[in-house]
């Protein structure tokens, strides 16, 4: 793939960066429960998880102008395939959050731990 940024996802499947959606720590908001759970959604899909988690290498110039380089997580964002049903939010593919319905305070609205109070 040409000069192209790419990772492997769960499938050891080539993808450039440009390809891959990222949960924005610094932007999303929160959930205001005591953990302030981030990434929860009302329904899920019963065959995916809405993220997976994996780690970029990022290489940043400390003040004196050293390189340091370490492995930061991430979460990707795993899209809807439309030639795979599992990956669709659709009726017969979506189920309560149970996480949800046993603690509503998990469901990311208002806060962030960055930004504090948002949206309001």
């Amino acid at each position: 793939m040409d000069d192209d940024p790419w990772v492997e996802d769960q499938f050891d499947e080539e993808f450039t960066l440009e390809d891959v959606l990222i949960w924005d720590e610094y932007s999303a908001p929160i959930g205001m429960d005591d953990n302030n759970t981030p990434r929860e959604e009302l329904f899920i899909r019963q065959d995916r998880e809405r993220y997976s988690q994996t780690s970029i290498t990022v290489t940043e110039t400390d003040k004196d102008g050293n390189s340091i380089t370490y492995e930061k997580p991430i979460w990707v964002y795993n899209q809807e395939e439309t030639d795979d049903a599992y990956s669709l939010y659709t009726i017969d593919q979506l189920l309560m959050n149970e996480n949800i319905t046993q603690d509503p305070s998990k469901i990311p609205l208002t806060q962030n731990q960055y930004k504090g109070t948002l949206f309001g």
